[in-house]
């Protein structure tokens, strides 16, 4: 092989190697504006769902949602503003009539009240809401014989999820 072959081959890979590194590099550029996408497309969507979870009514701040609450649920004490969806109703909840109610926000995403992480039982004197009422919940959560639930003080309808 001539010194002049084995120069053109050198060039040929030197090249080669040059292409490599450089689809490296923009790969690696590409997947990194994809996640730098991608968060902040989680954080707004977090951000926008946190207290209505749509363009529905709005309830005031620091309002809970049911898995907000679920997650601590013995430690809120006092006066609790809450937003949910009716999963059930007509329920026997700790010796009177209520109904279970799940986070309007996985309502809303699974289509379904029967897909929850949670339900919450819900204790209620007045008459009882309908299966996809979303509903503003004022009251305290209790704790029954065997489980906590929460005790209603008022409620009001913020429209049905269909």
């Amino acid at each position: 092989m001539s010194r002049a072959t084995r120069q053109r081959k050198a060039a040929i890979t030197t090249r080669q190697s040059k292409q490599q590194t450089s689809l490296s590099l923009r790969t690696v550029l590409g997947l990194v504006a994809a996640v730098v996408i991608g968060a902040g497309a989680l954080s707004w969507w977090t951000h926008a769902s946190t207290n209505s979870g749509d363009n529905s009514v709005a309830v005031p701040e620091g309002t809970l949602q049911v898995q907000q609450l679920a997650a601590d649920m013995l430690d809120y004490k006092g006066t609790i503003d809450l937003r949910g969806v009716v999963a059930r109703a007509g329920m026997s909840i700790a010796g009177g009539t209520g109904f279970v109610l799940v986070d309007s926000r996985e309502a809303r995403l699974c289509k379904s009240t029967g897909c929850a992480a949670f339900y919450l039982p819900v204790k209620w004197t007045g008459e009882l809401p309908k299966q996809w009422d979303e509903l503003h919940l004022r009251g305290s959560v209790m704790m029954g014989d065997k489980y906590p639930f929460f005790q209603v003080e008022s409620l009001d309808k913020l429209g049905t999820i269909s």
